[in-house]
């Protein structure tokens, strides 16, 4: 996966979580202040690889 294939589902990714949590406000009110939110998608380990390292570096 290049880079820019990386930032582009990173991109859509935050888009379509952004989307959620203004249809659900609920949901924002169960992520703790200060939290670190890692997105990743099952059925891409490609993807999952960089997404992993940044949630255990954290």
């Amino acid at each position: 996966m290049t880079d820019k294939d990386f930032f582009d589902k990173s991109l859509t990714l935050s888009f379509d979580f952004s989307r959620y949590i203004i249809a659900h406000p609920e949901m924002d009110e169960q992520i703790p202040k200060g939290a670190l939110v890692v997105l990743l998608l099952e059925d891409d380990p490609d993807f999952q690889s960089p997404g992993n390292g940044v949630s255990t570096n954290q």
